[in-house]
């Protein structure tokens, strides 16, 4: 079995080399000029956050996840401290009470 893995190693590595090879000739003949803005805030929306702050601030960031959002933007482990808590996307799904000093989910009726 161990005479193997080197074939294996190279059949993963050349499988990889190829979605690759495909996504990047996918964004080359993806023509971001074409793009409005609407466009582009659609298709990066899912790497988008909203971080909530316990000072009653709230700040987008954008990132692969939340972490690198974060890293990113320049928070670091520092500030986490301050950070009440975040949601995914940009949409505002909270509202800062002054009276409580807490965040207080808006409820839609969409």
């Amino acid at each position: 079995m161990e005479k193997y893995y080197g074939i294996i190693a190279a059949v993963v590595v050349m499988i990889a080399a190829i979605i690759y090879c495909k996504v990047f000739v996918e964004l080359l003949l993806d023509d971001p000029i074409e793009k409005t803005k609407e466009e582009v805030d659609k298709m990066t929306e899912g790497y988008k956050y909203s971080i909530y702050w316990r000072n009653g601030k709230r700040e987008i960031v954008t990132g692969t996840s939340i972490t690198d959002a974060c890293r990113n933007a320049g928070i670091g482990a520092g500030a986490l401290e301050a950070m009440d808590f975040f949601m995914p996307g940009s949409k505002d799904t909270h509202k800062w009470n002054k009276e409580t000093r807490e965040w207080d989910r808006i409820i839609s009726n969409k």
